[in-house]
């Protein structure tokens, strides 16, 4: 009782103080796990990095890239740094971009159905894939039920069938660690009330980010653990590695190890590359259907990867069009600049311009659009190729041109700023 009441004493002008008392449990068990594990794993991590070493000396030329990668990423590891006001502009724009944004809790929802069931159905037949993931939204969907959204979903009810295989996927951090993992664990002391309760809200809707994206990756993984069982020849291993696969290529893996190096090199680099991890995800996603389509190791993958790319291309020029392809970005830059270079004051402002004139809003902005409800700037894949998803690219106008290099120093200064200083205009 006695070591309770000091607990709650605010030991102010101390250093490492926090007056959020959570707060401090939270950083305290933090870096009691980090201390643990490092007791129990730093023999075998050194063990690992000698054998790598002997090993990278029978092929240097082509091992030793690879060794070096993994070095750097093990030093940056062991690297600490004081939080800075990037961080914090960051999680606000994470804020901004993510938490309070209807459109991304829409794109979050439906993110199973526009992108794990192209890459199922190549294998396994779209309808089939479809009917397995309606049977596994039933049976997860009922898991939220009389829980809060500070819980993990309790896997163990479900059916027997899917345990064992979602325990491993909870285990190799397939399941829980998502794009909630952009906004950071930054968290405000001063005490004041209008920011505690600003923290209390965005807390809870992380809350629903991180239930929406487990209800997701849980599903996509037994839909494809039930599929490959069926397959003939399918074994509980392969199931296993099929339910894998489906959530780290079409939900992604927002984790150090699949982040690139540079991104985590310093505050200013994390803020210029925020939000580029879900475009490597999605570019990822489409070089690996394409390498498959094209030097697939057998007929049968090569024919799979097509019908994945396909039924994916499929998807996103039904919800938005033109707009919703893979190469839309790109190609609205290849024309702003081809009209700066050749063009007249005659021709379109840009590209959707030119599709809207020519083949209607259906083909520009997809079924959806043409039914009165534009979702193409958030359903499609139409950014994943641009180099400022988060800034309107004009280069016709001195202003346009400075917006783009602005742009170009990321979502806080590029994104968020440009338009919150337009709105007070």
């Amino acid at each position: 009782d006695s070591s309770a009441r000091k607990s709650e004493l605010q030991r102010k002008k101390i250093f490492g103080y926090d007056g959020d008392m959570m707060r401090s449990f939270f950083v305290q068990g933090m870096a009691d796990a980090h201390y643990i594990a490092n007791i129990k794993t730093s023999r075998k991590s050194l063990d690992a990095m000698i054998e790598m070493q002997r090993e990278a000396g029978t092929d240097p030329e082509k091992a030793n890239p690879y060794l070096n990668e993994m070095m750097a990423r093990e030093a940056q590891s062991l690297e600490t740094r004081d939080q800075s006001w990037l961080d914090m502009a960051n999680r606000m724009t994470a804020h901004w971009f993510l938490t309070f944004s209807p459109s991304f809790y829409l794109q979050q929802m439906t993110q199973t159905y526009t992108l794990s069931l192209p890459w199922l159905a190549g294998k396994y037949n779209y309808f089939k894939s479809e009917r397995a993931l309606r049977a596994a939204y039933k049976e997860v969907l009922p898991l939220i039920k009389d829980t809060n959204l500070k819980e993990h979903l309790d896997f163990s009810k479900l059916p027997a069938d899917v345990r064992d295989m979602l325990q491993t996927l909870v285990g190799r951090g397939r399941i829980n660690i998502g794009i909630e993992a952009e906004i950071g664990t930054h968290r405000s002391t001063t005490g004041n009330a209008a920011a505690q309760a600003f923290e209390n809200a965005s807390d809870f809707l992380r809350g629903g980010i991180n239930r929406i994206e487990a209800v997701n990756r849980a599903t996509a993984a037994i839909a494809a653990y039930r599929l490959e069982m069926q397959r003939p020849g399918g074994t509980k291993a392969s199931a296993i590695e099929a339910a894998d696969k489906v959530v780290h290529i079409t939900h992604g893996s927002y984790d150090g190890f699949n982040t690139p190096r540079y991104f985590g090199k310093n505050a200013v680099t994390r803020s210029i590359t925020q939000f580029r991890r879900f475009q490597i995800i999605q570019l990822s996603m489409l070089a690996r259907m394409g390498y498959n389509w094209a030097k697939g190791a057998n007929k049968t993958e090569r024919a799979i990867a097509k019908k994945q790319f396909l039924f994916l291309m499929g998807h996103m020029f039904g919800l938005a069009g033109a707009k919703g392809l893979p190469m839309w970005g790109l190609a609205s830059l290849v024309y702003t600049l081809g009209k700066m270079a050749f063009g007249d004051d005659d021709d379109p402002e840009d590209l959707e311009e030119v599709l809207r004139n020519n083949g209607g809003l259906m083909l520009t902005k997809g079924i959806p659009a043409w039914l009165g409800v534009d979702v193409s700037d958030k359903l499609g894949m139409g950014k994943v190729t641009s180099l400022l998803p988060y800034t309107d690219v004009d280069l016709t106008s001195k202003g346009g041109v400075e917006k783009v290099i602005t742009g170009l120093a990321g979502p806080f200064l590029g994104g968020m700023t440009t338009k919150m200083g337009n709105a007070m205009v």
